[in-house]
């Protein structure tokens, strides 16, 4: 298993206060928990943003919008449109959360990202529970 430990660093085992590379590159299967997995993902990358490690948290935080998004796809409609179309699905469903994705998906920094990652977040739990 990969790991990131504390200093970044791979290697390790997640005894050792590192947490689980797989966890935050796989895709989440749609179903119950979501929430709070993508909380934690949230939570870790603020507090590698808060240490001043922008890029970590930028990894942390790539591509975790468009996860977030289509796992509530997965959850509301049992299915999950083509990412070509994401964008248009989502604003014919609720414009809100297209615009929050809009702005985690442009966010010049890992901090505006992370913001616009928990709002939509926020924004999609409101609609149904991940």
């Amino acid at each position: 298993m990969v790991v990131i430990n504390q200093n970044n660093q791979r290697g390790g085992a997640p005894a050792d206060g590192g947490l689980p590379l797989e966890s935050f590159v796989e895709d989440l299967p749609a179903g119950s928990g979501e929430y709070s997995r993508y909380r934690r993902i949230l939570d870790q990358a603020a507090l590698y943003l808060a240490a001043g490690k922008p890029d970590s948290a930028a990894l942390l935080l790539d591509g975790l919008a468009h996860r977030m998004v289509m796992a509530w796809f997965a959850c509301k409609q049992g299915r999950v449109p083509d990412s070509v179309y994401l964008l248009a699905q989502l604003e014919e469903e609720l414009s809100p959360l297209a615009w929050w994705l809009r702005l985690a998906l442009r966010a010049p920094d890992a901090g505006a990202r992370l913001i616009s990652c928990r709002r939509l977040l926020d924004e999609m739990a409101g609609g149904i529970a991940l």
